[in-house]
C-alpha cells in the first residue's frame, strides 16, 4: 500500500528476462545449492552491486542528492545510498527508508545489467525496471541523481 505498483517491477523483469534484456538468475538452476546457500549468494551480490552502484554516483555538494533507500523485490533487501563527505556511501542491509528518503524499488538483475552498461538509470525508470516513490521535487531530483544529471 505504501508503494502502489511496486510489485509491477517483477513483472518488468520477467519481460524483460524473456526478452534477453537482463540477465536471468543463474542461481536459481544450481541444484548443487541449498536454497539457502543460493539466498546467501543472491544476497552476497546484491550487497557488491549496490557498493558499485553508489561508488559510481556523483558526491559533488552541486548536486541534489536526496537519500534513496532501496529496496530489492527478490532478496527483499533493504540498502541507502546516502551522499556525504565527498563520498556516496551504500548502507545495506538496513531495516528501511528513513523519513525524506526517496524509495527506489528494483531487483538483482537490474542492478547487474547497470554495472554491466547494458541498461541505463533512465532507461530502467522508463521502462519500469525501477520505480521511485517520495515527494516529487525529492524523486525527480533522486532521478537526476541516480542518472547522472545535473539538476
Amino acid at each position: 500500500m505504501a508503494y502502489p505498483k511496486a510489485l509491477y517491477v517483477g513483472a518488468a523483469v520477467w519481460q524483460a528476462q524473456l526478452a534477453g534484456v537482463l540477465p536471468r538468475d543463474a542461481l536459481t538452476d544450481r541444484a548443487d545449492l541449498s536454497p539457502e546457500a543460493r539466498m546467501s549468494r543472491r544476497l552476497f551480490k546484491a550487497s557488491a552491486l549496490l557498493r558499485h552502484l553508489a561508488d559510481r554516483l556523483d558526491a559533488s555538494p552541486a548536486m541534489q542528492r536526496p537519500a534513496v533507500a532501496m529496496v530489492l523485490i527478490g532478496p527483499v533487501l533493504w540498502s541507502r545510498l546516502v551522499a556525504g563527505d565527498g563520498a556516496v556511501k551504500a548502507q545495506v542491509h538496513v531495516a528501511g527508508p528513513e523519513e525524506g528518503d526517496v524509495v527506489a524499488v528494483t531487483d538483482v538483475a537490474v542492478l547487474e545489467a547497470i554495472a554491466d552498461g547494458t541498461i541505463g538509470i533512465g532507461a530502467a525508470i522508463d521502462t519500469g525496471l525501477i520505480r521511485l516513490y517520495g515527494a516529487p521535487g525529492a524523486a525527480q531530483s533522486a532521478r537526476r541523481w541516480l542518472e547522472g544529471s545535473p539538476s
